[in-house]
């Protein structure tokens, strides 16, 4: 899915800024304002155009957690380039979806990994709620035989049925956007 972005050197860096606001719809903010910890990573790859190798990587997680209590939300930013920090008290879920559905200024690459007047773009993958690799796999092994079962029993055909749809369907994530942003021009700040 194409997506609007925009590019600008800054520190001596290429950044970019893009929203992505979509990936937290409506059930998703229902998981935000349950109290239970959501996360969003970006994951921002630059491509030269028509290549097939990222030349680099960026990524900003966001954290986000609702105070029943108080009636607030706690947001943990993490990102390339940029100090981690905490916002301890966001007072609605615009302001989450601006801390968390939108890159703001997110260093993309020196000027040294870009070819001057060379075009390229981004790729990016945002996910909510993300599972590790190594943890689906370990929810595969559990499933499929847990721990410390060795017993073999009329009911393992059925259970071994119920496991193979189960892990058949688990996602990596509670929801994932795919985009890529527009062309554009390479052309770093004189030194």
């Amino acid at each position: 899915m194409p997506k609007a972005a925009a590019f600008a050197w800054s520190g001596g860096q290429l950044r970019m800024s893009v929203a992505y606001r979509e990936v937290l719809d409506g059930p998703l903010q229902g998981k935000v304002l349950s109290g239970l910890p959501t996360t969003v990573v970006l994951r921002a790859y630059v491509f030269e155009e028509g290549g097939s190798s990222p030349i680099a990587l960026s990524v900003k997680t966001c954290k986000v957690t609702y105070d029943l209590w108080n009636e607030v939300f706690k947001v943990e930013l993490s990102q390339t380039g940029a100090a981690p920090r905490v916002d301890p008290a966001v007072v609605n879920l615009n302001g989450v979806l601006g801390r968390c559905a939108e890159a703001r200024d997110l260093v993309l690459a020196q000027p040294s990994q870009l070819r001057p007047g060379g075009r390229y773009l981004v790729n990016a993958l945002v996910e909510v709620n993300p599972v590790s690799p190594e943890m689906l796999e370990r929810i595969r092994r559990w499933v499929s035989r847990p721990a410390g079962t060795t017993r073999i029993g009329a009911g393992d055909a059925l259970f071994g049925s119920f496991a193979g749809l189960f892990v058949a369907r688990m996602q990596s994530a509670d929801r994932e956007l795919a985009f890529r942003t527009q062309p554009f021009v390479a052309t770093p700040p004189p030194p």
